[in-house]
């Protein structure tokens, strides 16, 4: 699918597609990683030290991790495993790009054969190649989807896995389209999920605009839906130029649980994006309202990120009232 994603603060949006396109990479990935669902009420919300300190960097506090960081021995609650992970998020934040790339380096390497490491590291080099100049996100885009694709070598049954790989493999290199295609046989569960995303993906490759569609209606209809699902059937729609249905379906996605893992990132953006989109495309700024009234009652900290959906949801505000 293509990551479409707005400036903050503008009506203008991008597509991360443009920027790759003109560095040679030729089909889209996918952002996301296995789900651990927890509640949405912060009331009923049971969390780790470990949980809570993850929440906060996700929403860019970098207080929280510098302090949980300085604790060290008998003080800590922290794993290794753990801290190499906030380390690399508190660098991101502070937008330290170089400490962030040797950072990621080096969990990357150390996990090589964790399948769930590898999803982090791929959604973090991601991440990071959005802060690196036109050369250098080339090479740290890419480092990113060969985690995908080692995931996958790590954990061959996982359908999560097996689409992001696919995926990955057509973005390296767009003449491994068909090795794509060969993957979607292979799924455990058929016309469900992520079956259904690297179908869309697939779809969205070979140029068919109403496969990718009816694979998008399919996905956004399941029962028991997944956050990830869900996100690429918004992007779907929005590729589509379908701004209506996109902005239903990141607003579908704003109000499931959130994920405890890297991706509860996606479900923030879903959430941004549900607003955004009510904004500046579709006028529906009841529903926008209340996709950032959600995510607000969640993400409590004040930090830039949420002083951003803080002002678009005055604004929504101001429009409802006109």
């Amino acid at each position: 699918m293509i990551k479409r994603i707005y400036n903050k603060r503008t009506t203008n949006y991008f597509s991360t597609l443009l920027l790759a396109s003109s560095l040679g990479i030729t089909a889209n990935s996918f952002a996301f990683e296995p789900l651990v669902l927890e509640s949405t009420s912060r009331k009923l919300e049971v969390t780790t030290p470990y949980q809570h300190i993850f929440n906060a960097a996700i929403q860019g506090d970098a207080t929280t991790i510098k302090n949980a960081l300085a604790k060290t021995g008998e003080k800590s609650t922290l794993t290794e495993y753990q801290r190499s992970k906030l380390s690399i998020m508190l660098a991101l934040i502070n937008e330290d790009t170089d400490k962030t790339q040797e950072l990621l380096s080096l969990f990357t390497k150390e996990n090589i054969d964790n399948g769930q490491g590898l999803i982090f590291a791929a959604v973090m080099w991601q991440r990071l190649s959005k802060k690196m100049g036109i050369f250098s996100f080339h090479k740290t885009y890419k480092r990113g989807l060969r985690a995908y694709i080692r995931a996958f070598e790590v954990e061959a049954d996982n359908d999560l896995y097996r689409s992001l790989a696919g995926s990955a493999y057509t973005m390296l290199d767009s003449d491994n389209k068909e090795k794509q295609r060969k993957l979607l046989a292979g799924y455990k569960e058929k016309d469900q999920g992520f079956h259904l995303v690297a179908s869309m993906d697939m779809a969205q490759n070979d140029g068919d605009n109403e496969l990718l569609l009816a694979f998008a209606e399919k996905a956004m209809n399941l029962p028991n839906n997944k956050v990830l699902v869900m996100e690429q059937v918004g992007q779907a729609f929005w590729t589509a130029g379908n701004t209506n249905k996109a902005q239903q379906a990141f607003q579908k996605t704003c109000l499931m649980p959130a994920p405890t893992d890297i991706f509860r990132y996606t479900w923030q953006d879903s959430c941004y994006l549900a607003g955004q989109l009510a904004l500046n495309d579709t006028d529906e700024y009841k529903q926008g309202n209340d996709a950032l009234a959600h995510l607000l009652s969640i993400n409590v900290l004040d930090t830039l990120y949420n002083q951003d959906i803080r002002e678009m949801k005055k604004e929504l505000i101001e429009k409802l009232t006109e």
